[in-house]
């Protein structure tokens, strides 16, 4: 599987605005069709075509962090 290297994950939401109405970023690595599914329920029907994934809670918290520095 592909992955992004850590110093990209803020950025990836910004190649995605255009085909997503919500970005969503989890902790989780795997499952992105579950969580664009459950997502997509969750939010009426918002797309989401992308689900960011950071591997791990401290992740998470560093990526959010940084992309509001993007915003």
């Amino acid at each position: 599987m592909l992955r992004y290297k850590n110093f990209i994950i803020p950025t990836i939401s910004l190649f995605f605005k255009s085909k997503n109405d919500v970005d969503v970023f989890i902790e989780d690595s795997n499952d992105e069709e579950f969580y664009k599914t459950l997502f997509a329920r969750l939010t009426g029907g918002k797309r989401i075509n992308k689900i960011i994934s950071c591997k791990c809670k401290v992740e998470l918290i560093k990526m959010i962090e940084k992309e509001k520095e993007f915003t």
